[in-house]
């Protein structure tokens, strides 16, 4: 990931490093590891067989030099073992500076991307917003898959008591829900507000909540919030007295800390 402070780079840069954790290590690595490129010349006889170049697609045959790279010994035609000097050779050194650098370039060229591509999906943007519907709808439209889940949500009637920027509003401009799973969230949302978060940063299924209230805990918002901290459902109802029915199973999960 871009966008790192200069410690995270510090620290990516340690993992190039040998143990010693000398900056100019891996410059010296490398030259040693070109170093290690020793051509041998060998007569081979009929005990060896013939052997061809080990680059593939090359057809020479009866190879009698080899190249050792990376400690592995291969045959390889005269060919391919200048190309190899060559390439390497031309290699350059990795410095600390240079390293730098280049996430530095990597970060100014993704914003540069970022912008661009937000200024694109805003002109894009523009005549939808001209004919009346709200920036962020206007915005989704142009970016999503399925601009019809938008205008969806664009006609109903439950959002307007909330600004368009709204998470539960835009769970489904982003696709997280869809506008049927946000209107079932909005019925319960101000009697069990936790329980609707829940659901919105898809922490437990709308499904899942649709079936605990209904089992007989509408009406007891404290006890929704003991099963959100971890508590068996069919526990707390039975602690509490609840009359209860066809109660789902614990999601064996914390989502809220008590105090």
């Amino acid at each position: 990931m871009l966008g790192m402070t200069q410690q995270e780079i510090d620290e990516i840069w340690v993992m190039f490093e040998p143990m010693s954790g000398n900056r100019g290590a891996l410059a010296t690595e490398i030259e040693v590891n070109r170093s290690s490129i020793n051509r041998t010349v060998q007569r081979r006889n009929n005990r060896y067989g013939v052997q061809g170049c080990c680059v593939e697609g090359c057809k020479q045959i009866q190879i009698r030099s080899t190249v050792k790279f990376a400690g592995i010994t291969v045959a390889m035609c005269d060919a391919h073992i200048l190309e190899l000097e060559r390439n390497l050779g031309e290699s350059p050194r990795v410095g600390y500076t240079d390293f730098t650098s280049k996430i530095q370039q990597l970060e100014q060229t993704r914003n540069r991307h970022e912008q661009n591509h937000a200024a694109s999906i805003q002109e894009q943007a523009a005549p939808y917003i001209k004919a009346g519907l709200a920036e962020p709808f206007a915005l989704a439209l142009v970016e999503c898959q399925q601009p019809e889940e938008i205008l969806n949500l664009w006609e109903a009637k439950w959002w307007r008591q909330y600004d368009p920027t709204d998470l539960l509003v835009t769970s489904v401009l982003d696709d997280t829900l869809t506008e049927e799973e946000a209107r079932t969230i909005n019925e319960f949302r101000g009697e069990h507000p936790e329980l609707a978060m829940a659901c919105i940063k898809q922490q437990i299924t709308t499904e899942w909540a649709q079936m605990l209230l209904e089992s007989g805990f509408e009406e007891h918002p404290d006890a929704v919030k003991y099963v959100l901290e971890g508590a068996d459902p069919m526990l707390i109802a039975r602690i509490r007295g609840m009359d209860v029915r066809n109660v789902p199973s614990p999601t064996g999960l914390r989502i809220l800390h008590g105090d």
